[in-house]
């Protein structure tokens, strides 16, 4: 068995060295040390580039080398689904997954490697895994843009509000996340609670086609909506006095409290809002298997909220 072992891992390292890769052991004594060394795993791409090369090389690679071992060794990544994903799931064994980066309550970048993490993030990684196929990310700035992604079917998958998705066409999966929805005023305020926003001559700044937004329009009885395009407008309606609150999810406006001394999210919401998996309309198959995705990703969407300790949001 040693014998075409090596010679798979040869011709693994002659690739490697080509592409400039780190090979596998070439001189991995048994099955199980070549395998561990380098366990079949799905390859998620931030933007398209020649690494893929190297990906698809080293995924069949890897098969090679389980085929050489008889199927006896068992990977330490993350297995794949032995549910097949369906062709509607992606285009071409690519994902195209979509991120709202204006919702910090599914996805933020770190400051200090500008790398995204969060919800969202999580569980494209964990959709790759389990799909097999690679995922590439396509990052949108505002809640407005991912939906009109959604009707040009930019993108494959996203993780968004229900009521956001159905009403820019799309199908959604049962909710996975469930995020309150509250408010930020300066510190000057004379503001103290949620119930206490919808008043007469109340103004409340909220970015446009947010949850927020879809939660307040039509609803607010004495307080006046003013709109934004970009979360940033909004915070700046709020820090140059064209509003008395910011419209938000807690998690997102604790973020910003933090870097506007003084600014205090309201006890109370005004709504709960679901997200779920979303996928462009007339993808039956799609929906059935990200369904099922949701149901087993529970588990993601816990650790996430409570390693980024994010608050408002419960697992669906």
């Amino acid at each position: 068995m040693i014998e075409p072992i090596t010679r798979v891992t040869n011709t693994i390292g002659m690739l490697a060295r080509a592409f400039h890769t780190p090979p596998l052991m070439a001189d991995a004594p048994d099955c199980r040390r070549a395998m561990s060394a380098h366990p079949p795993q799905s390859i998620r791409t931030r933007d398209p580039s020649g690494r893929a090369v190297i990906a698809a090389i080293m995924a069949v690679t890897s098969a090679l080398l389980l085929a050489a071992c008889g199927g006896a060794a068992t990977s330490t990544s993350s297995p794949a689904s032995t549910v097949r994903p369906p062709s509607d799931l992606g285009r071409q064994g690519t994902i195209n997954v979509g991120l709202d980066m204006s919702d910090a309550a599914m996805i933020r970048l770190d400051p200090n490697t500008l790398q995204p993490f969060g919800i969202a993030d999580d569980l494209e990684r964990r959709l790759g895994q389990q799909s097999g196929l690679t995922t590439h990310t396509i990052n949108y700035a505002s809640t407005s843009l991912i939906l009109a992604g959604l009707a040009r079917q930019e993108w494959d998958v996203a993780f968004l509000p229900v009521a956001e998705a159905k009403a820019g066409g799309g199908q959604v999966t049962s909710p996975i996340v469930e995020v309150e929805q509250t408010y930020l005023v300066l510190g000057s305020s004379a503001i103290h609670s949620a119930a206490d926003v919808d008043a007469p001559g109340h103004h409340v700044a909220v970015e446009t086609n947010s949850p927020a937004d879809l939660s307040l329009t039509g609803t607010l009885k004495g307080a006046t909506l003013v709109k934004a395009g970009t979360d940033t407008d909004t915070l700046n309606l709020l820090k140059t006095g064209g509003a008395d609150a910011m419209a938000g999810s807690r998690a997102a406006l604790t973020i910003l409290a933090g870097g506007l001394p003084g600014s205090r999210v309201l006890t109370g919401s005004f709504a709960t809002v679901p997200y779920a998996i979303a996928t462009p309309p007339s993808r039956p198959d799609a929906l059935t298997y990200l369904n099922n995705f949701a149901a087993g990703a529970v588990d993601t969407v816990k650790a996430s909220i409570s390693r980024d300790a994010l608050q408002g949001a419960t697992a669906g």
